[in-house]
């Protein structure tokens, strides 16, 4: 490939006099072009030794994304786009980077972004207003009427998704800090990322742990005020994952799908919860005319 212009590199290096001159098919014409031959493969080895190591060129292949997926711990899936691949790897390979905070959730949605896939992360934390009507049902739970207004404490609500097929709003949790379904919230189908890759693992973590702590929920005693206080504080440490305007839902291919739970996994503190909004398409993404993953089920 270089051959030609190393020969010439080489017959420039030499005096311009007579007694310097190389003849087409002399002996040191021959001599320059069998050394030529070792100077090309040696360069030929080493752009080829950079373009393994770095995935920024056109020349790094699928094996080399294999091999540096094993190297950093990534999920291997060969029917991913390599571009896709290499964003990965590119990603891990710059982490930490230089932002320190990096358990803010603008530094997860940026790699989450860098990584290849287009999704937006919003903290369950939205604005509410500084009073909150006595009559919505506060004063069935322990608190007096102020003269029509109760103070709230928290300017800022937490939303639960589960209030969309629970009682919740009859329980009164739209009322204690609990952001209304008409306000931010739509009834989404939505997984859950805590502890594990498989979504199955962690499709109960709620239901089990706190929902189901909370008996009959049609009704607000004393004795069921303070696990309703201890759900809306788990509540605060959760998260959304979505489309471009929360709550629409993020599309991620699904051959995808096990690598994006993955990098969440890695990206967020270890006692957060992320409510996913995600569409795992099965589509073309190698634009290949060919769907390969319709012999897997979501």
């Amino acid at each position: 490939m270089f051959k030609s212009l190393l020969l010439k590199l080489t017959k420039s290096l030499y005096p311009k006099g007579r007694a310097f001159k190389i003849v087409s098919g002399s002996t040191k014409d021959k001599l320059h072009s069998a050394l030529a031959e070792s100077e090309n493969q040696a360069y030929t080895d080493g752009l080829a030794v950079l373009d393994s190591i770095l995935p920024d060129n056109p020349n790094f292949t699928a094996e080399d994304a294999t091999d540096w997926e094993r190297r950093l711990g990534l999920i291997t899936n060969p029917f991913v786009v390599l571009s896709d691949r290499m964003l990965a790897i590119k990603r891990k390979m710059n982490h930490p980077g230089t932002i320190p905070a990096r358990q803010h959730y603008k530094y997860i949605e940026g790699q989450l972004q860098a990584a290849g896939f287009d999704v937006i992360v919003t903290e369950n934390r939205f604005p509410l207003s500084p009073v909150i009507p006595a009559q919505m049902g506060i004063s069935e739970m322990g608190v007096d009427e102020m003269g029509g207004l109760v103070a709230n404490p928290d300017p800022y609500a937490v939303i639960d998704p589960y209030a969309a097929t629970s009682d919740a709003e009859q329980m009164g949790l739209t009322e204690m800090g609990v952001g209304t379904m008409g306000g931010y919230y739509t009834s989404n189908p939505f997984e859950i990322c805590a502890n594990n890759i498989d979504p199955d693992l962690d499709a109960d973590f709620f239901t089990d742990t706190v929902i189901s702590e909370m008996g009959d929920k049609t009704f607000m005693g004393d004795a069921q005020m303070s696990q309703t206080v201890d759900y809306l504080d788990k509540l605060r440490f959760t998260f959304f994952i979505s489309g471009d305007a929360f709550p629409s839902d993020a599309v991620i291919a699904f051959d995808r799908k096990a690598e994006f739970r993955q990098l969440i996994l890695k990206l967020k503190p270890a006692n957060t919860v992320a409510f996913i909004y995600a569409d795992y398409s099965m589509d073309d993404f190698n634009d290949d005319f060919n769907n390969d993953f319709t012999n897997f089920i979501p």
